[in-house]
């Protein structure tokens, strides 16, 4: 069984101390019934986090860009999808608030801290069993609370840095995942895909929302996938414009060079994946933005250059067939 958990705020989202602890948990995790493999769980905290001052804010600020947030107000909500067999859940912190969470890294976080988040997944978890999930479904409901009652993975092995123990976690994961057919990893609606799609895209790592190198993997890209409604008519410079960044300005453009190409990747990519084409121009101007990339290699973080090299090249040879459409 897999459980996955994140933090929220109105100013971030990412990892938490309930990401580590979901990965420690998971693999020792066992399955309670066929009708839930999955759960999916976003922990939140209302009101206005402090400002994290980054180069880009300040860039921004400097800019006369806005960067303030409306403060988050979220309310609980379970959602259960029968046929995916996925609970995902969206539920309040009692015990951390803004200021704990803001930057919601997913390291430097205590023991202590994780004993409290396992708090958090403990509550939502149970809330939504008891919202979303049916006496006639078949899945252990009791079962799983008190063996997740009685898992003290965070109370074995006190001499080993609890760092050291969520990466062995982590890699275990990897581990296992590599064993797993990547396509059924996929959280796709194929059934909303042009049915060309898969044979222009016939890789997994194609179709990832995971993989910072995929079209739609990247903060950028996957902003875009999962807002695809607003974003699948507008223009890379109207996207970029939608993201708070004017991209007519030229130093806008040398400091989010890389986001400048992702808007292009995403854009190019999601026309591919829902219309089975993509237009000439987008694909013209993409083809060119990751030829440069490959040039430019401050652009891509070192340890995965050479993979970023092989998907570029792959993905202009993608490209190239509607750029030549060009007149």
């Amino acid at each position: 069984m897999k459980l996955r958990a994140f933090g929220r705020t109105n100013r971030s989202f990412g990892p938490g101390p309930w990401r580590p602890l979901a990965e420690l948990i998971e693999i020792e995790l066992p399955d309670f019934g066929d009708a839930l493999h999955q759960i999916e769980l976003t922990v939140y905290c209302n009101g206005d986090a402090p400002v994290r001052h980054s180069p880009l804010l300040v860039f921004l600020e400097s800019l006369g860009g806005s960067t303030d947030f409306a403060p988050l107000q979220l309310t609980a909500k379970s959602t259960f999808f029968r046929k995916r067999r996925e609970l995902r859940i969206q539920f309040p912190t009692t015990r951390f608030d803004v200021s704990d969470a803001v930057g919601i890294s997913g390291s430097g976080w205590s023991r202590e801290a994780l004993r409290e988040a396992k708090h958090d997944v403990r509550d939502a978890v149970q809330w939504a069993f008891n919202r979303s999930i049916k006496k006639t479904d078949d899945f252990d409901t009791a079962a799983f609370l008190t063996w997740f009652d009685n898992w003290r993975g965070l109370d074995t092995d006190l001499e080993t840095p609890i760092s050291d123990l969520i990466h062995a976690a982590w890699s275990e994961k990897t581990r296992r995942r590599a064993l797993e057919d990547p396509w059924s990893l996929l959280d796709i609606k194929w059934n909303r895909m042009h049915p060309e799609a898969r044979k222009i895209l016939d890789r997994p790592e194609d179709w990832s929302q995971t993989d910072g190198l995929s079209p739609h993997g990247s903060d950028t890209g996957a902003d875009i996938w999962s807002d695809w409604r607003r974003y699948a008519r507008l223009t890379p410079e109207d996207a970029a414009l939608r993201m708070g960044w004017n991209p007519r300005d030229p130093e806008a453009r040398a400091v989010m060079a890389r986001d400048w190409m992702e808007i292009h990747l995403a854009l190019a990519f999601g026309q591919i994946k829902r219309n089975g084409c993509c237009p000439p121009d987008l694909a013209t101007a993409t083809v060119k933005l990751l030829n440069e990339s490959l040039l430019n290699e401050e652009l891509v973080v070192p340890e995965r250059l050479q993979d970023w090299r092989d998907r570029a090249n792959r993905y202009t040879t993608i490209l190239a067939r509607y750029a030549a459409q060009n007149p």
